[in-house]
């Protein structure tokens, strides 16, 4: 018993001393090295592709989804989709990205697979039609996303 009480009594000392002192001074002074505003701050002042990033959300917020079976997002937001490529492929290239020479092309056949596929969700296509077609643009923006490099 008496072994317990100093061994519990040594782990709560420790811990206690462990713990950072918190003075107005100390806190006054001290800042974490980044917070969520800071994170914002960053990223709204780095230069990105905002119709690169628009298409990707959607298409995140949809394709994985599908992935756990559900087939909800896509067959609400497939127009949304789709026009999301659209201005995609009608934005300029930031000045800060480069692309390869075939971007263009590879866009194009984004574009109207985004389209096809808005299409056949439109005409009700099986679960699996839209799979199988949500997973080849899903492969088809990676490819295309892979074409676009931020400059160093």
């Amino acid at each position: 018993m008496h072994r317990t009480s100093i061994v519990l009594f040594s782990m709560l000392w420790l811990m206690a001393c462990a713990q950072p002192k918190a003075d107005n001074k100390t806190a006054q002074t001290e800042t974490p090295a980044t917070t969520a505003s800071d994170a914002k701050t960053v990223s709204s002042t780095l230069k990105t592709w905002k119709e690169l990033d628009d298409f990707h959300a959607v298409m995140a917020e949809t394709y994985h989804p599908l992935e756990d079976g559900d087939f909800k997002p896509i067959r609400q937001r497939a127009n949304e989709l789709a026009a999301r490529a659209k201005d995609w492929a009608a934005s300029a290239v930031p000045e800060n990205y480069t692309t390869k020479p075939e971007f263009k092309a590879v866009m194009d056949s984004l574009v109207k697979e985004s389209q096809a596929l808005a299409e056949m969700i439109a005409k009700n296509a099986s679960d699996q039609e839209v799979k199988a077609a949500l997973t080849a643009l899903h492969d088809r923006f990676h490819q295309v996303e892979g074409m676009c490099q931020r400059k160093k």
